[in-house]
Parts: C-alpha cells; structure tokens; sequence
C-alpha cells in the first residue's frame, strides 16, 4: 500500500509533465526532466515535511533540474549525431597548408610561377599552354615537373627538422679487457 506521500506524488505528475514541457519544448526531454525530478523526490523524500505543499516542492525541485541543466550545457554543449551525420574536420590546417604553398610558389621565378597558374589557376589544357607560349607540349610537362619539384623542396624547407628515430643500440663483441 503506497505511504501517503507517495499516492501524491502520483497525483503530482501529469502537473509536472506540463511545467517540464513548457519548459523544455520537447516532449522527450520533459519526459527526462521530470523523472529526473521523481528520482530525486524520492531520494530526498525524508527532507519533505508532511503538512506543506507537495506540489510546490516537486515544481521547485525540477524547475532547479532544468535551470542546472541549461547551465551545464552552457558551459559544457554537445551535440549528438545522427547515423547519417558527418564530423566535420577543422579547417585550420587547410589554410595553413594553402598558405606555406602560396609562400612555396612565391619563391618561384615568374615565368615559372605563371606556367602554374596558366595550368592549375586558369585550368588550361597543357596543348593550349604550349600553342600560348610556342612550344613543344613535352617541354610544358617537363618544366611543370621541374617546378613541382622545386614547390615539394620549399615545402620541405619550411617543415621543421625531424630527428630520426633511435635506433637500440645492439651489444658489439664482447673484447677481453687486457
């Protein structure tokens, strides 16, 4: 047989479901708010003082849920994803690199630097850079080559020198001490 205390919490929770709607907006987290609220009723049901406003203690007790709540996501938000959403990555380290290869390409000499924008900038066909400039297609892939290199060793330049990895140094021969 349920204490009186617990048949008016029972009485107490369709007001509850509509105190925690208004305030959420969503049925699914008043749903959660408020058994948030009942777990917590019930586990502090000894600090309830028998002859006062039930009612008015549990809306005090999930008003402060949801107002703790609101606050902790504030500081600490998350978002889940669904199974069809996608991380994004950050775009930081894409503008870095754009930029150490806009820095690499400035390092080239200009008729080299506007061979790579006639080819990868403006998206001319290698025939039409070569007919542009009146020469063999061949030498167009050769000097594009040429300059990829010289991108690849200015890039190399600007990363910072890694030390090899250690390697475990093996016992030699032991030599008899003399």
């Amino acid at each position: 047989m349920p204490t009186a205390f617990e048949s008016e919490l029972i009485e107490a929770i369709p007001e509850l479901h509509r105190f925690a709607h208004k305030l959420t907006g969503e049925r699914s987290a008043a749903e959660d708010l408020v058994q948030d609220c009942l777990e917590r009723a019930l586990c502090n049901m000894d600090k309830f003082q028998p002859g006062t406003n039930l009612q008015a203690w549990l809306m005090t007790i999930l008003r402060n849920l949801f107002f703790t709540e609101r606050r902790r996501s504030r500081i600490c938000s998350f978002c889940e994803l669904g199974d069809n959403d996608r991380a994004i990555p950050p775009a930081q380290p894409w503008h870095v690199a754009l930029q150490e290869v806009g820095e690499a390409m400035d390092q080239l000499a200009p008729e080299r630097r506007d061979l790579v924008d006639m080819v990868v900038m403006e998206g001319a066909a290698y025939q039409d850079v070569a007919t542009r400039l009146g020469i063999p297609v061949g030498t167009i892939r050769s000097r594009l080559a040429r300059v990829r290199e010289q991108i690849r060793g200015n890039l190399e330049q600007r990363q910072p020198m890694r030390r090899p990895a250690a390697r475990p140094h093996a016992p030699g021969p032991v030599r008899p001490s003399a």
